[in-house]
């Protein structure tokens, strides 16, 4: 219990008073004349042990009232675990206010982030003189207690919602360690936040406790500022098909769109692309209808674009309440057609005609639309070529080679280079074809060929998880594989450690292996797809009718080859998120101008090796363009997103809560609340309320026996009670008490 005027106490020494007049002013007794006195002194007897007992009663109702009314004027409150705080007692306070982008979620005319500066200044205002105060926001970093609260007012002031916001229970743990310095022995954390789930992980309970553990005197107050019944419309992570593509290739790109809340809404999306100077490019949008608490894919697709960077921008047309996600930002870059060197016996144009045509067709030859620049040659002429300059080089049906050529092959594979092998009828002597040189480049000695006659088996792929298989997974319930039947087949033995079976036959036998070698990549089919049709044709697979599996098969193979390790264009922003940004050009650059989604531009000064510059230290999202380097110039650019999590509303359970804070904390949503609760904290529960109405009580208490004890009473009749201030004193009895004695 604590007393905040404990000056009041002194009061209690009236109590005093009624136990010297009660000495002082004691019925004296009555001399009466009767001449039966044996009965007088045993009525006098009587009445004095009686007398002498109501003197006492209330004598101690009156010493407790004039106590009750002492302790009640000193205020007395109790407050559990305190240590005589009393209001006027300076605190060490940190007010944490959440400033993830999420609090710009609009209510009222006022952000979130606006809410919870307005509460902050005005419980500044309420905190005792002298206190020492910090604040935080929720980015990461340290901070430090304020040189007074003015101070501490302006930084309130000037905070702003941020992209790099961490979740906000990682800054609590800071900022208890901040309190664990405060020179006052009662420290309060204030935390302003929307309780979004995203804030509040529950992976931080255990750094948490043992931040709290190192506090003492700690209350911890969360201040929700959440805007009731809020509801948003967010584009979640765009998809792209992928972010670096040969030319006139198209682009899919996919981003889902989100409706937190019960209403349906309908949404316009559009889709800007422009080239990395700014220059628009292309454009389109789509009305989507999202159910409540629902979902809905959107898929735009991209026409075949030159050579170049792009970025484009994903955006919902039309007012939101919360801004942070209404965009999405995405940059992909556009090769050249890549070369491709196909080598097939002779007639080599024959030979290679379907494989040719799968992934380069004439007509789009003939117009340069094609996505890749495919030589044909024979494989006697492939000793002669520089295979550096070739992404793709194309065996088909090969003959044993020479260990000089295979030794070429498995070096410009080691150096990077993507290399497709298609076994068939011309891989004889099959010894010939296990050198040593050759392993180099295969995934396995050739055994014999395998046959099925019958048509009994054929590709049967067991999952589409591998990257050359992507453009068939859509279809992977409508593909009939065993209408393109594969009659005869190499076997494999001893296949190489680093050699992996990526399709199968029906049988089990492995049809396509990958293998890699260095910084290249090696794949392997069994079968050939340059065998004209007729009867002793090995498979069907590019002859049957509709070969719709062996085009897309080959596309896919072609593509995961060609692309390789695909260069990441796209990040998600993160504190600390560093960029490597790879240059059209492998040479050396010293400074590079970086251009922010805002459109401030600043030079700064080149890190990383030759053909790249690193970016860091960057604070917002959107598309960023760089340029480096001169004669010509070389332009390039990223684009950093949000994290859909951030910006979600759905509201973290108690249970988590109480999980991550324990009992130190308190939950309030108005001033009213946070200023009882303060109040309750600091001052403890006041009993002023309860004592005064115990000592009306015992004050009436006392007048209701005071006036029975000393009432006037006539002979078989008692009247009824009336005050006199005479009953205060225990000396002046009423008449009728004196008759009695």
């Amino acid at each position: 219990m604590e007393f905040l005027s404990p000056g009041m106490l002194l009061f209690a020494a009236t109590a005093a008073v009624p136990v010297v007049l009660h000495l002082i002013m004691r019925q004296t007794p009555q001399r009466v004349v009767f001449p039966a006195v044996r009965f007088i002194r045993r009525r006098s007897d009587a009445n004095r042990r009686r007398m002498k007992l109501r003197h006492l009663l209330l004598l101690l109702l009156r010493v407790a009232a004039l106590v009750l009314l002492a302790v009640a004027l000193a205020r007395p409150s109790l407050r559990s675990g305190s240590l005589g705080l009393r209001t006027e007692a300076p605190v060490s306070a940190v007010m944490l206010v959440d400033t993830s982008l999420r609090m710009e979620y609009l209510h009222q005319s006022r952000t979130r982030v606006q809410q919870a500066q307005e509460t902050a200044l005005w419980l500044l205002e309420q905190l005792p003189r002298n206190s020492e105060v910090a604040v935080l926001d929720g980015t990461p970093g340290g901070g430090g207690f304020q040189v007074d609260l003015p101070a501490a007012a302006k930084r309130l002031r000037a905070l702003k919602p941020s992209a790099v916001a961490v979740p906000l229970a990682e800054r609590v743990a800071e900022a208890l360690s901040l309190l664990e310095k405060g020179e006052h022995p009662y420290r309060e954390l204030y935390v302003f936040t929307d309780l979004a789930r995203w804030s509040w992980p529950r992976q931080a309970q255990g750094r948490l406790q043992a931040a709290r553990a190192a506090v003492s005197g700690l209350q911890i107050y969360l201040i929700d500022v959440s805007a009731p019944q809020a509801e948003n419309t967010s584009l979640q992570v765009v998809q792209l098909s992928r972010s670096t593509v040969a030319e006139n290739t198209p682009v899919e790109v996919q981003v889902e769109l989100v409706q937190e809340g019960s209403r349906e809404v309908n949404k316009v999306v559009h889709l800007r692309l422009a080239d990395v100077t700014g220059k628009e490019v292309q454009a389109m949008q789509q009305t989507v209808t999202v159910p409540g608490q629902g979902s809905q894919p959107i898929r735009f697709v991209l026409g075949a674009l030159p050579e170049g960077v792009y970025q484009g921008r994903l955006r919902l047309v039309g007012q939101d309440a919360l801004p942070a996600d209404d965009q999405r930002y995405f940059t992909l870059r556009v090769h050249r057609a890549w070369p491709v060197l196909i080598a097939a016996p002779e007639p080599a144009q024959q030979r290679a005609v379907y494989f040719r045509e799968a992934i380069a067709p004439e007509q789009f030859r003939l117009e340069k639309r094609a996505r890749y620049q495919t030589q044909v040659i024979s494989l006697d002429e492939l000793s002669g070529q520089e295979l550096s300059r070739y992404r793709v080089v194309v065996l088909l049906d090969p003959f044993p080679l020479s260990d000089k050529l295979w030794n070429r092959l498995a070096g410009y594979v080691e150096q990077g280079g993507r290399l497709v092998v298609f076994l068939g009828r011309h891989a004889r002597p099959q010894q010939a074809m296990n050198t040593p040189a050759a392993l180099r480049v295969l995934p396995g000695a050739l055994l014999e060929a395998g046959r099925a006659p019958d048509g009994s088996v054929f590709l049967a792929p067991r999952d589409y998880q591998h990257p050359a298989l992507r453009l068939l997974q859509p279809l992977r319930d409508q593909l009939a594989w065993d209408a393109f039947p594969v009659y005869r087949y190499w076997l494999l033995d001893s296949l190489a450690q680093d050699a992996q079976p990526v399709i199968a036959y029906s049988n089990g036998e492995p049809a396509l292996l990958e293998r890699r070698l260095g910084q290249g990549v090696v794949m392997v089919m069994t079968t050939p797809v340059s065998d004209p049709p007729g009867r002793r044709t090995w498979n069907t697979l590019a002859t049957g009718l509709e070969p719709v599996p062996f085009f897309l098969l080959v596309n896919g193979i072609m593509d995961h080859l060609s692309m390789g390790q695909e260069e990441r264009l796209n990040w998600t922003i993160s504190p600390g998120l560093a960029v490597t940004v790879r240059l059209p050009r492998q040479e050396p650059v010293r400074a590079y101008r970086l251009t922010y989604p805002s459109g401030l531009q600043e030079i700064r000064r080149a890190r990383g090796t030759a053909g790249q510059v690193v970016v860091s230290a960057l604070e917002e999202v959107g598309n960023y363009q760089v340029r480096a380097g001169s004669n010509p110039p070389m332009d390039t650019g990223f684009s950093v997103n949000l994290a859909p999590e951030v910006t979600q509303l759905r509201r973290v359970e108690p249970e988590t809560l109480q999980a991550l804070l324990g009992e130190q904390f308190h939950l309030v949503r108005t001033r009213e609340e946070l200023r009882r609760q303060v109040r309750l904290q600091q001052v403890g529960r006041e009993l002023y309320a309860p004592l005064v109405l115990l000592l009306v009580l015992i004050l009436v208490g006392e007048w209701l026996l005071s006036n029975l004890f000393y009432g006037l009473r006539q002979s078989g009749q008692v009247q009824s009670p009336r005050w006199s201030w005479r009953g205060w004193w225990p000396g002046a009895p009423s008449s009728k008490a004196a008759a009695d004695a």
